[in-house]
């Protein structure tokens, strides 16, 4: 069995290693979307004024949606940014709240690991295929559905720091980024 102290080392080093990923996850797709935005202004203005310009600038901005969002996924589960329906917390006693929160997280764990080999299985397939995007510049199909393991892979990373801090009884991440480690 696990010491608590053991518990709360592992959550806190799995805790730095995602505020890392956390930080690139959330520049790539910060640079993803401000490529989208501005690729797609480009485009405009260019057949606007020129009347014509590269279709890459209108094809690649939605090709870049399922990284944007599946990097971002794990960032915002691990600070309570992600849309829940809060039923169980207003019905249940609030001594049950960290029973519910345990429970929640091997459910987010058990299926982020469960998506993520499924959908690396279908990565791989499409690897094999060969085939590319039906875009202006031939990119394999394969990198874009390679989005959705790695994204899945990340949430489950998450959800096993969330569910080891929910055992050692450390405070939830706060949304703002501004994280007091201490205990609760």
């Amino acid at each position: 069995m696990l010491k608590l102290r053991t518990v709360r080392v592992l959550a806190l080093w799995l805790g730095r290693l995602n505020a890392g990923v956390e930080r690139l996850a959330r520049t790539i797709g910060a640079l993803a979307v401000a490529f989208a935005v501005s690729g797609l202004a480009l485009g405009a203005l260019l057949r606007f004024t020129i009347g014509s310009a590269s279709d890459l600038l209108v094809d690649l901005p939605p090709a870049l949606m399922p990284w944007m969002v599946m990097l971002l996924l794990a960032p915002l589960a691990r600070r309570g940014l992600h849309v829940t329906v809060d039923v169980l917390p207003t019905l249940i006693a609030p001594r049950w709240l960290p029973a519910l929160r345990l429970l929640a997280w091997i459910v987010v764990g058990t299926a982020s690991v469960v998506f993520a080999l499924g959908s690396a299985g279908a990565v791989l397939f499409f690897a094999r295929m060969g085939e590319t995007a039906a875009m202006s510049v031939d990119i394999p199909l394969w990198w874009f559905y390679l989005a959705f393991p790695v994204g899945f892979a990340l949430l489950a990373v998450v959800a096993l720091e969330m569910l080891l801090r929910e055992l050692a009884g450390l405070a939830p991440l706060s949304a703002d980024g501004h994280d007091d480690w201490g205990a609760r």
